[in-house]
């Protein structure tokens, strides 16, 4: 209880820690799993898989870690929830509004500075090609001529970008040990084979093999050139693995589309007040996407996107009631 708290200092002795862990228990204990995911069990044809495939993909990342580390890497500390409910605020009469506290650091961690940079979960928009040019947003210039409707639309996607833009001008301006790791254009990649890599197997190995695709593809880039990269794909490989991202992307938009629909956050979480309300939709949802296969065995045509999505749905319902 008295010891001292140390702090491995070395960049590279942090990306690799967790992804050993992950191989030593994956070669010992490691059994055949459906993925956790199971919106995303159907592009597996629901077929348990094997941790080997992941296992050769940790190996894989391990052959590379020690080229991801930048120049001059620097430990830091950053709030891995920053949201509207984890921010108290306080008005001064003098002064207006100020910060005085933020709370649930319990899951904070210590490493190094490209590792944890990133606009929050909440105030991101980095789809957005507004988002992405760092223009200040504006409102259509039609705004007051639009349709109730339309109206809302554009001034939710006005409020993602302007978000997403004053906190990066501002980041820019406060600290900017952050603003130079996350304007790294190679930040984001090793930030996900880092926690790919890192994060215990749950039946799937895709995303960690797309990232190790991505840093194969960027290899010069990534570490300045001068050494061949040790990993090596095949190109066949390639096209598979790239055909089913895309089967599983679809199926992760759907499955946000669902959530949107239900107003169920990314971690499965719905406000008290709006419980009942999910829940009711939830039933109708479910009943909606088992109406496919009951169409089908009455020999009618059916336009549902099919079993993946009727999982999507049921998956939801049995999460959320």
């Amino acid at each position: 209880m008295n010891q001292p708290i140390t702090i491995d200092e070395s960049a590279e002795a942090t990306l690799v820690a967790a992804a050993r862990k992950e191989l030593a228990y994956l070669e010992q204990f490691g059994q055949p799993l459906l993925p956790f995911r199971r919106e995303r069990r159907d592009g597996y044809q629901y077929q348990e898989q094997s941790p080997l495939a992941h296992i050769e993909n940790l190996k894989r990342y391990l052959l590379i870690a020690s080229s991801l580390v930048p120049r001059d890497p620097a430990l830091s500390i950053r709030h891995p929830d920053l949201q509207q409910s984890n921010i108290v605020v306080r008005r001064s009469p003098d002064s207006g509004w100020q910060v005085v506290s933020l709370l649930d650091w319990q899951h904070a961690s210590i490493l190094p500075s490209f590792l944890l940079a990133g606009t929050p979960q909440r105030l991101q928009n980095h789809d957005d090609p507004v988002s992405q040019s760092m223009a200040l947003p504006s409102l259509p210039e039609n705004f007051d001529e639009l349709e109730e409707t339309e109206r809302t639309a554009a001034e939710e996607v006005y409020h993602r970008r302007l978000v997403h833009y004053h906190y990066t001008k501002n980041t820019e301006e406060y600290n900017r040990p952050h603003y130079d790791a996350l304007s790294d254009p190679l930040c984001v990649l090793r930030s996900r084979l880092f926690g790919h890599a890192g994060n215990p197997w749950e039946g799937e190995t895709l995303d960690l093999k797309v990232a190790l695709m991505r840093a194969v593809e960027r290899w010069e880039t990534l570490t300045g050139g001068g050494t061949p990269c040790p990993v090596v794909f095949d190109a066949e490989d390639v096209r598979e693995t790239t055909k089913l991202d895309e089967v599983q992307r679809k199926a992760d938009r759907v499955f946000e589309l669902c959530q949107n629909m239900l107003g169920v956050g990314p971690e499965g979480w719905v406000p008290s007040q709006d419980y009942s309300e999910a829940v009711a939709r939830c039933k109708q949802m479910k009943e909606e996407g088992l109406m496919g296969p009951r169409r089908r065995r009455n020999g009618r045509r059916s336009r549902s996107t099919g079993h993946g999505t009727t999982w999507t749905k049921g998956s939801i319902c049995n999460e959320s009631s």
